[in-house]
């Protein structure tokens, strides 16, 4: 069972990005604000079912990381989205700087902007654009059920005058992993696999533990609706989870890559692949203890 941390948004703000009519005339996006306080709470997911129900549960004051609380957080009061830095242990308080990388079963890439063949349509056929997106990850992900959304820039086309076809596709799929993998891991296996594949398909910025993964449809102003009638779903394939042997990725990546400067090297090196082993080492002993225990900060450093 994986806990999951949620945080939500104060005040009049959301957790989403709003679309509005420039002054242009076009369809353009405001972000969604970098708040400096949440209040925190968490759901439970043990397979992608359950995670894509928990997800489509949350509203648009919520989003999720990947990051759990260090020991001592007050989870009554609000939290930052900070990641936990021991140096300032001294001077601020658990819940100024409370999450650390921990290992989950739960993976989420965001795809932006993909450019799309000639033939696609977000607004009759969704599905056929995640399909193609999902035919472009490892081979491991190919025939797995994913849980997708379309994100905010999806579709913004349609919204022209006239409306045009949509060359592009944004989305988040989401997979369940048969063995856990913090954050540091797959980031490292992110940029690996871009190189090997000479791509930058996937977005390495999302493995950040206090990276903001947005769960909710965007917000359209006058004179905007959204033009497309689905943005979530879940196609299922011929396994549950992702069996995935991400270090493979990495090791081959460094075996090619002999050529980059040390530094690189080094920062994913030993110190990556060991983080590998004390996630598989913390995800195993939380589940033996059946709850949040303080190992978070055994890491290589």
């Amino acid at each position: 069972m994986n806990e999951i941390t949620v945080l939500r948004i104060l005040g009049n703000f959301k957790a989403t990005k709003t679309i509005f009519q420039g002054e242009d005339r076009l369809p353009k996006y405001a972000p969604f604000p970098n708040a400096k306080t949440y209040e925190m709470s968490f759901i439970y997911a043990s397979n992608i079912e359950e995670l894509a129900n928990e997800l489509s549960a949350l509203n648009d004051k919520q989003l999720v990381i990947r990051g759990a609380p260090i020991h001592g957080v007050d989870e009554s009061r609000y939290v930052q989205r900070v990641k936990f830095n021991p140096r300032l242990s001294d001077s601020k308080t658990p819940n100024q700087h409370p999450f650390i990388d921990q290992p989950s079963n739960w993976v989420m890439f965001d795809f932006d902007k993909e450019p799309l063949p000639e033939g696609f349509d977000l607004r009759t056929d969704p599905e056929d654009a995640i399909t193609y997106l999902i035919q472009r990850l490892p081979q491991e992900f190919q025939e797995c059920t994913c849980f997708w959304r379309l994100s905010s820039s999806a579709g913004l086309a349609y919204l022209h005058s006239p409306p045009e076809p949509a060359r592009s596709v944004s989305g988040h799929l989401w997979f369940w992993l048969k063995d856990p993998q913090t954050s540091d891991a797959l980031n490292a296996f992110a940029m690996a696999y871009n190189q090997l594949s000479d791509t930058k398909l996937i977005d390495n910025a999302m493995f950040n533990p206090v990276q903001g993964h947005l769960v909710t449809d965007p917000i359209f102003r006058d004179p905007y609706t959204d033009p497309l009638s689905i943005r979530a779903g879940l196609i299922r394939g011929t396994s549950e989870e992702v069996d995935i042997d991400i270090s493979s990725y990495i090791n081959e990546w460094k075996v090619q890559n002999e050529t980059l400067p040390t530094s690189i090297r080094s920062s994913i090196g030993n110190t990556t692949l060991i983080n590998i082993m004390f996630a598989h080492m913390r995800a195993t002993l939380r589940s033996l203890a059946g709850q949040r225990i303080n190992l978070d900060h055994v890491a290589v450093i």
